[in-house]
């Protein structure tokens, strides 16, 4: 019997350290037909002002949606949002609504434990020149909570990143 044990101690170990993680995307309001997102010379990408105190999360998403953004087909530029009246910007607003922190050392302390980070988002286009909302969506990422492994805030960053970049229709 210990053979047999011991090839199980693999597939044991596996399922400890693996972790489900999901994310979605909801349209709340689709772009209209016929709306061309390339008439805009700019994309400017704005994080508004964040009522929990979650500012780093707030950067580190900004800082990921620059990165993956910039130097694609999309949009010929992407910045952060600088408060500059510019007739031919579409802004990218992302608003955190509810952030669940997970910290490394706290997902190795308590494992699954330490339950699910998360972060829930809503994000508009909007154009700079009338104002109006082009599109929005609510986005909300998660990571697993049953494993030592399972995810961390970090992890949640990454996934709102993603969701919101698959939101804009130029980045599909």
């Amino acid at each position: 019997m210990p053979g047999r044990q011991m090839r199980l101690l693999p597939i044991l170990a596996l399922l400890a350290t693996t972790g489900c993680a999901s994310s979605y995307l909801t349209i709340n309001k689709p772009l209209s037909r016929g709306t061309d997102l390339k008439a805009y010379d700019c994309l400017a990408v704005e994080i508004s002002p964040t009522p929990g105190g979650w500012k780093q999360i707030a950067d580190e998403i900004e800082a990921g949606l620059l990165q993956k953004l910039r130097g694609t087909a999309g949009f010929p530029k992407v910045e952060r949002f600088i408060d500059l009246s510019r007739p031919d910007r579409l802004i990218l607003r992302v608003s955190l609504q509810e952030v669940t922190e997970v910290s490394g050392g706290k997902r190795f302390m308590m494992g699954a434990a330490a339950g699910r980070a998360e972060i829930v988002a809503d994000v508009e286009l909007i154009d700079e020149r009338t104002g109006a909302v082009l599109s929005s969506a609510e986005v909300q990422a998660e990571t697993g909570s049953h494993s030592i492994m399972a995810g961390t805030t970090h992890q949640a960053v990454d996934r709102v990143v993603i969701e919101i970049v698959n939101f804009i229709p130029e980045y599909k």
